[in-house]
């Protein structure tokens, strides 16, 4: 009907290029397919344009009418689109892409027809800007906040620990939505990320945890809802479920608790040290636990031979595990804040409830940033256990500067330096002056540290061989740690309980 409407119109040519024009355009919609933003765009000029084209066999408004059924095309193409405009979302927007483009597409054509005074294309302008004002206004009226319901839950989960809820999200409007979820802390994790509600349906997602121990009791999910064509956004926010959080050190007192008063199973009684990686200070030990770079003055014995050629360059076996009959704790009673101070209460009771629980006798030895705290000979891993619950009292709080570089390592400096010592060359000389002058200062600095002291006491009350496990945030007392293990406890089978349980 166009084409033979701008026969009347145009020039053979032109009416040629047109007609070829139109067959291409509309053979390739149905053939293959347009995308809906193009889609879009040619169902919008031609009710524009082709009313126009049409307007001098039909006149006015009738051309209008003819062309007013496509109309449904674009409902059809933001129908399509709707999804897409949630990832573009990044605010508090009312009005999607969608929207925006079809009100100032149709107010700039309504602005031309009244420049170039076009009864039929300011009809044609008006009839698509208020059919997509009526539409946002039903999408308005269907599409409240709040446009969902969830069923909270209670959990409880340990302070680290990783837990997976499924949480169902009910529909509560009357027309189809989609929606985008965002979590409110960095430790959730939500999939899918988006969902589609039909009317009166229901979601489902998973919401994975690792809650700190300073979380929220009921942290909450943002949700951010477009209707059925994706001409609003709406945003929502919904809690799903009520967190109790168990601090570590709790748990681990209810089970030494359980454990003196002859509750607590033996298959259950090694569950606190389940997730603690323990790994060597130094290179002694029973049990392989990795391979690691060859450092000078390792034994040649534990080169793995394999590796080392696979990789090109010495690997060496890294051994760790307590080969001797008794055990000193070694702890340190600072933290920086209450998260670490949970982790090292945990540490500490788990510690010495797999000792007691084995039955391995044990000493203990504790300080602070400020003095050596308590000191006990080897003996009933249970009095230790019981005097270490105490301890969990004593925790002080000390505020450490932020460590730029790492903790020194005196044990492979003073074999550096070992190396250097024979070397004539004069350049080498002087950087063994510089080591020299640093090892002077770093055990200078050490020896002032109570934890210098306590590694003494140590020595005095469990000679090796023997296991030390030392427990530590390695923060203020690393260097004091680090030299005192170098040139007090050469040989003893040392044992770190790391601080960070990631």
């Amino acid at each position: 009907m166009i084409l033979f409407a701008t026969s009347a119109v145009f020039t053979p040519l032109v009416n040629a290029i047109i007609c070829i024009a139109f067959s291409l355009l509309y053979a390739f919609s149905i053939i293959r397919g347009l995308k809906p933003h193009n889609s879009m765009i040619v169902n919008f000029l031609s009710i524009t344009l082709g009313s126009m084209c049409i307007n001098p066999l039909t006149g006015y408004p009738l051309s209008t009418i003819l062309t007013a059924p496509l109309l449904l095309n674009i409902d059809n193409d933001l129908k399509n689109l709707a999804p897409q405009w949630l990832e573009e979302n990044s605010g508090k927007e009312l009005a999607t892409t969608a929207f925006k483009s079809l009100e100032i597409s149709s107010i700039a054509t309504l602005l031309l027809s009244i420049i170039i005074n076009s009864h039929t294309l300011m009809l044609s302008s008006a009839l698509i800007l208020i059919s997509v004002l009526l539409m946002t206004v039903h999408s308005m009226m269907r599409l409240k906040i709040p446009a969902v319901e969830v069923k909270r839950k209670t959990v409880r989960v340990l302070v680290g620990d990783e837990k997976t809820i499924p949480i169902s999200i009910h529909s509560k409007t009357l027309m189809t939505i989609y929606g985008k979820l965002e979590e409110e802390h960095d430790w959730m994790k939500i999939h899918p990320k988006y969902i589609k509600l039909n009317q009166n349906a229901q979601a489902k997602i998973t919401i994975k945890i690792k809650p700190p121990l300073a979380a929220p009791v009921n942290p909450k999910l943002k949700i951010v809802w477009t209707d059925t064509r994706g001409l609003i956004f709406k945003y929502q926010d919904v809690t799903p479920i009520d967190l109790h959080i168990i601090p570590k050190a709790k748990y681990a007192e209810w089970l030494a608790r359980r454990f003196l008063e002859g509750e607590l199973p033996e298959t259950e009684s090694t569950i606190a040290l389940s997730e603690i990686k323990v790994v060597t200070h130094q290179r002694r030990g029973i049990e392989f636990y990795k391979n690691r770079p060859y450092s000078p003055g390792d034994p040649l014995k534990n080169i793995d031979w394999k590796k080392s050629i696979k990789l090109r360059e010495l690997i060496t076996k890294q051994f760790a595990g307590i080969g001797e009959s008794a055990v000193m704790m070694i702890i340190c009673l600072t933290a920086q804040n209450e998260e670490e101070a949970d982790q090292l209460s945990y540490n500490m009771v788990a510690s010495a409830l797999t000792l007691a629980t084995e039955a391995i006798p044990t000493g203990l030895v504790a300080y602070n940033n400020k003095e050596v705290l308590i000191t006990l000979k080897p003996g009933n891993p249970i009095d230790v256990l019981k005097k270490t619950l105490d301890l969990t009292k004593k925790i002080t709080f000390v505020h450490v500067p932020e460590r730029v570089l790492d903790p020194p390592d005196a044990q492979n400096l003073e074999k550096l330096l070992q190396r250097l010592e024979k070397v004539e060359s004069k350049p080498f000389k002087k950087v063994f002056e510089i080591l020299t002058l640093e090892q002077k200062s770093i055990e200078a600095h050490a020896r002032l540290h109570p934890a210098y002291d306590a590694l003494i006491k140590v020595r005095s009350l469990l000679p090796p061989p023997a296991t030390l496990l030392i427990i530590s945030p390695w923060s203020h007392d690393a260097e004091a740690l680090s030299v005192g293990l170098s040139k007090i406890c050469k040989n003893y089978t040392v044992l770190l309980v790391p601080l960070s349980q990631s």
